[in-house]
């Protein structure tokens, strides 16, 4: 359904005379071995238009950072360990002090009245398990890039929420872009407390995972169409990568995240809708495989085995990923360098500058 949007005026003035709740938040930074970019990182959550009083930084990451050099009355707290993407969400989370978590990537930014907006919204929907924002993209010196081919619906309309996961709903999160980023993300901690045993195996795509996990815990979603997160293309990121060999080892990381999220529902969810989540994730792990297929130069047998199960699920809808992979395995179907062209023009990879 369509948001009822209150003047920002009235719903801070709420806030003010005690009306409305004020949530505290918790921003979880995370880097990985990049130094590059992790100051500007953070510097664009101490810049948040929100008062900082309301919120804190945990940083984890597997480097030192002097976080004395930043200047701020936000309290930060840093924790130096190695260990995987999951490992370092599950001790950001384990030591967050506040119920709303949002996450930052050490290679992206913020719009200075992103969690400000977060606050507004887990206010006015006390059941809420998971936010997500619309992202812009950025090249390594910050400026503002065009992918060729990206999902329009991402951003244009009305923002959206989502209560009862029917199958509707999902194929619209899905065709919406939900899951993607995890720095235009970001959730209720009781929401996510049974999938974290599970959050602490997976080596990629938390994104993926925390939206999965927030649709199995019953909480409402929320779509917000605004542009609040910098999404920063470069040559260290895996996403905007032309090596085969390290996009093969992604995706099959990525396919260890989505047999995960499948032992979760498994674990987790009753009734009718285990057995629709379980459709909608196997087709995002097949999906992937096919990818997989093509960039390692796979028979194509056994690529068109996995589309033919792809067009099969595909029975609950149709989604932009399954229309650009369908486009990847005919290209491929020609030949692997037209589809290596494709691939190249039909992602995030190709873009221009305005």
């Amino acid at each position: 359904m369509l948001i009822f949007e209150i003047d920002i005026n009235i719903f801070w003035l709420l806030i003010y005379v005690g009306l409305l709740p004020m949530p505290r938040i918790s921003v979880i930074v995370t880097a990985f071995n990049r130094k590059e970019y992790v100051h500007e990182a953070i510097n664009s959550v101490l810049n948040q238009s929100l008062e900082p009083s309301e919120f804190e930084i945990i940083l984890i990451s597997n480097f030192e950072v002097n976080t004395k050099n930043f200047h701020t009355d936000v309290p930060i707290r840093s924790l130096v360990m190695n260990g995987t993407v999951g490992e370092f969400l599950y001790q950001g989370i384990s030591m967050a002090r506040n119920e709303i978590i949002a996450f930052l990537d050490d290679d992206d930014v913020w719009h200075k009245d992103r969690l400000k907006e977060i606050v507004r919204v887990f206010s006015l929907y006390g059941d809420l398990a998971y936010y997500h924002n619309s992202p812009w993209y950025i090249d390594s010196g910050g400026n503002t890039i065009y992918p060729f081919f990206q999902n329009p619906s991402r951003f244009k309309g009305e923002s959206y929420i989502v209560g009862k996961k029917n199958r509707n709903e999902l194929s619209k999160l899905i065709t919406l872009g939900a899951s993607f980023n995890l720095s235009s993300i970001a959730i209720s901690k009781p929401y996510l407390i049974f999938s974290m045993e599970a959050l602490k195996h997976i080596v990629t795509n938390p994104d993926g995972f925390l939206f999965w996990a927030s649709v199995m815990s019953g909480g409402k979603i929320y779509i917000d169409k605004r542009k609040f997160t910098g999404y920063r293309m470069h040559n260290q990121s895996v996403t905007s990568s032309t090596d085969r060999s390290k996009q093969g080892s992604e995706l099959l990381r990525e396919m260890k995240t989505y047999e995960l999220l499948l032992a979760l529902v498994e674990e987790s969810v009753q009734g009718k809708s285990k057995t629709l989540l379980q459709s909608y994730i196997r087709q995002q792990y097949m999906k992937l495989k096919a990818h997989y297929l093509m960039v390692s130069g796979g028979g194509r047998k056994a690529l068109f085995a996995c589309i033919k199960g792809i067009m099969k699920i595909s029975n609950l809808h149709l989604d932009f990923d399954a229309i650009r992979i369908f486009l990847y395995s005919l290209a491929y179907a020609i030949h692997p360098r037209l589809f290596s062209f494709v691939e190249n023009k039909v992602s995030i990879i190709g873009y221009y500058r305005a």
